[in-house]
């Protein structure tokens, strides 16, 4: 798992369907899940302790951080990517898949 500082906020990337499991359990309601969408990759979780809002800057550097890891898609210009608070994903008992309560914020990178 890569654990990446940034802009004070602590950016947690799984490099593996376990690892995407378990930042998903073990992340708190209110941090920030990113993930590329329609396409198999890794899980992005941004710390927020204070519950406060993670200023898009932010969420776009773990976006950059997955797409750059993603072999198929680093090369698409312009790809979307799912945004939510961990509060609106529920595991399944697929290790790294996840199901999305309510439709996330889209977000291109």
């Amino acid at each position: 798992m890569k654990e990446i500082l940034y802009e004070g906020y602590t950016i947690y990337v799984g490099e593996n369907a376990n690892e995407n499991q378990e930042l998903v359990v073990n992340g708190n309601p209110n941090d920030y899940w990113a993930h590329i969408s329609g396409h198999p990759s890794a899980h992005a979780v941004i710390c927020n302790p204070n519950s406060d809002r993670v200023h898009s800057k932010v969420i776009k550097r773990a976006c950059c951080i997955i797409k750059s890891s993603n072999n198929k898609c680093k090369s698409i210009p312009k790809l979307q990517f799912d945004v939510c608070r961990i509060s609106n994903i529920n595991t399944t008992d697929t290790p790294g898949l996840v199901e999305l309560i309510e439709q996330p914020k889209k977000i291109t990178v």
